[in-house]
């Protein structure tokens, strides 16, 4: 879909197709839903943009030989950004939503998994494109992970609809971002330094002067 207007509430509606193939760190791997880890023409867009959000996302996986029933491949949706990734197939299927995979029996894709809208969306409305300025969960709406044998590969399909906000300003740097960020987190510590000395004074009680009663 081509862009909506132009500046700050411009948006513009974007689809994309991704094949990722995921290799095993000790039997598990996991990644942030970002616009950096969604491939290079979501990168690219984001780069024109300054907030984004999921409208839409589904999967498939197809595991190599090294998975077997006794050893299957997992992926699966873990919401926000945890602290605490699922790291082993139990614990990603405990996940909604999510999938499994028994390599060697299983010779064909496994079944497409749509992503509910309420874990597309995430804690907010919409996240950041400039990853590293914010904290994570500002720029990651759910988390994708992986799990399976040791060394094993894990071929994920993704089709995924993105919506892009806000026309960033090219001359824009991460760290011109950042120090202008900076910048308004100290002004709003000033003014509200300033508020509770206004609160302080207005429930401040004066001093009566002491009275001498004379005998």
């Amino acid at each position: 879909m081509p862009r909506v207007g132009r500046g700050k509430g411009a948006t513009t509606v974007q689809s994309f197709h991704l094949l990722l193939s995921k290799t095993m760190s000790s039997g598990s791997a996991f990644a942030f839903v970002t616009c950096t880890n969604l491939g290079n023409r979501a990168l690219s867009e984001a780069d024109a943009w300054t907030l984004w959000r999921v409208r839409s996302f589904r999967f498939r996986i197809l595991s190599d030989s090294t998975h077997s029933a006794a050893t299957p491949a997992a992926f699966g949706v873990q919401e926000g950004a945890p602290n605490t990734v699922a790291s082993t197939v139990a614990t990603i299927l405990d996940l909604w939503p999510s999938v499994l995979h028994c390599g060697t029996g299983e010779t064909t894709w496994s079944r497409w998994v749509t992503v509910p809208s309420s874990v597309c969306a995430g804690e907010f409305s919409w996240y950041q494109t400039l990853v590293g300025t914010f904290t994570q969960s500002q720029a990651t709406p759910f988390t994708i992970v992986w799990a399976g044998s040791t060394s094993g590969v894990i071929q994920t399909e993704f089709y995924f609809t993105l919506e892009f906000k806000s026309q960033a300003n090219t001359s824009d740097t991460p760290a011109a971002l950042l120090l202008r960020q900076r910048v308004r987190e100290e002004r709003a510590l000033g003014i509200l330094a300033s508020d509770h000395m206004a609160i302080a004074k207005a429930l401040a009680v004066p001093c009566s002067p002491s009275v001498v009663q004379k005998t």
